[in-house]
């Protein structure tokens, strides 16, 4: 008899939480994994390889996918209730008793062009056809080799492309690395590309302290936008040193911190315009609306993130920030998206680019600081990062042309992205103490 028969029947919400609390359980999980892999050929026949979890994605009452680490094997699980269960691909592997379908890293039904890149031999065709150094003939890639960087399932896949070519007049070698990022649409990822080439011509490298990746290439059928490397190190390396009572590596990360200020305050001031708006309000009620699918699973949690997201908008109201001044925003802004070199400062991925109020940005980094200490747990961590919060709001400030209550503003947006970070925290693990932590610190913001 198999564990799962030992359940007794359940609700549809008991049998969510009932999933969850063994799908979220690496060591509950390593022997069914291992069998279903094993049952396709992919794992050994004996021994039970460790597990871990890389990445949740959960939607209460809808789906939940969880990419697992399975020895060296990347592994996608999907469990799926109500409407959502019909829609999951039957195809791939599967754990029967738990009700979840099973995919091998880079097989991702959302993402069917992510093994295609994966694969030398047809990303080398597909670059050929992309590199303007190789269709016109002047160079032929010999070898490419991929690894992958960052994967979030069904979304996009950043890979790291090593290539060695030769001349082809003359035979010379020549070796050069591009970063490639999968997207699960060519309409997304032809957004990405078209928008990133016009950003990297209005921030040209020697026009400021900003500096943006330029754009190598687009990739329809896979479909991936090629980059060029960015030099510099990312500021979320620095962060946990701050805490060490180091004055030197504290020292530096302030630096950082207020380079990255700089940079940002630059990009705010591009002429340049995008297609989409981002909707605060909109965005209060998708985070109410979580709130409550929360519930479900964990009511005292869901109901403070519901009765927050409904007191944002309350504030929200009196702060008139629906009517601000839209600038282009970076809309996913946190220290590990800044590379900080001796003089510039790169700024990465622009995915979540659109027009909003400035102040979105500063709170968004502020919020990322704040979540920071939260799951360090140390008060001299709480300090450092508190003192350095107001040092990037203090630099963005001198350095912007902003209105009198743009930190108040920015506040409102801190305790805006504090509870997106708590609903995300909710969604990789629905017992861990983050999510609670998070949201008494957006209530502190407000």
């Amino acid at each position: 008899m198999h564990v799962f028969d030992l359940i007794p029947p359940a609700t549809v919400a008991d049998e969510e939480r009932r999933q969850l609390e063994f799908a979220l359980r690496p060591a509950a999980m390593a022997g069914p994994l291992a069998a279903a892999l094993r049952g396709a050929g992919e794992v050994p026949a004996s021994g039970r390889p460790a597990c871990h979890i890389l990445d949740v994605r959960y939607e209460p009452g809808a789906r939940c996918t969880i990419l697992y680490e399975v020895g060296k094997l990347l592994a996608l699980g999907t469990l799926a209730w109500g409407a959502a269960r019909e829609r999951v691909a039957e195809a791939g592997n599967g754990i029967a008793p738990l009700g979840m379908r099973i995919h091998l890293f880079p097989d991702d039904p959302a993402m069917p062009g992510l093994a295609a890149a994966m694969r030398s031999e047809e990303l080398i065709t597909a670059l050929t056809d992309a590199l303007p150094e190789c269709y016109e003939g002047e160079w032929r890639i010999a070898r490419a080799r991929v690894t992958p960087v960052r994967y979030r399932p069904g979304r996009r896949c950043t890979l790291r492309l090593e290539l060695w070519a030769r001349h082809a007049a003359t035979g010379a070698p020549r070796s050069w690395t591009l970063f490639g990022k999968v997207y699960h649409s060519t309409e997304k990822a032809r957004a990405v590309f078209e928008h990133m080439r016009m950003l990297s011509e209005v921030a040209p490298p020697g026009a400021g302290r900003l500096v943006v990746a330029r754009v190598a290439g687009f990739l329809p059928d896979l479909p991936m936008v090629l980059q060029e490397p960015l030099p510099g190190v990312a500021l979320d390396l620095f962060l946990p040193l701050a805490a060490a009572g180091l004055t030197s590596v504290h020292a530096r990360t302030r630096s950082g911190v207020v380079m990255a200020a700089s940079a940002l305050a630059e990009l705010h001031r591009l002429d340049l315009t995008h297609p989409r708006q981002r909707s605060i309000d909109g965005e209060l009620r998708r985070m109410a609306d979580r709130g409550r699918a929360a519930a479900a699973i964990a009511p005292g949690l869901g109901a403070r993130m519901a009765d927050l997201a409904e007191t944002l908008s309350r504030s929200m109201e009196r702060l008139s920030l629906e009517g601000r001044e839209q600038r282009l925003v970076h809309a996913d802004c946190k220290p590990s998206q800044f590379l900080i070199g001796e003089m510039k400062v790169g700024l990465l991925d622009f995915d979540h680019a659109g027009m909003a109020d400035p102040a979105l940005d500063v709170g968004a980094f502020m919020a990322a600081l704040r979540q920071l200490a939260c799951r360090r747990r140390a008060s001299d961590m709480d300090s450092g990062m508190r003192g350095l919060e107001r040092s990037f709001l203090d630099s963005y400030c001198d350095r912007a042309d902003v209105d009198a209550d743009f930190r108040r503003r920015a506040v409102w947006y801190q305790a805006f992205a504090l509870l997106q970070k708590a609903q995300r925290a909710f969604a990789r693990s629905i017992w861990s103490p983050v999510p609670g932590a998070l949201l008494d610190e957006a209530r502190r913001c407000l």
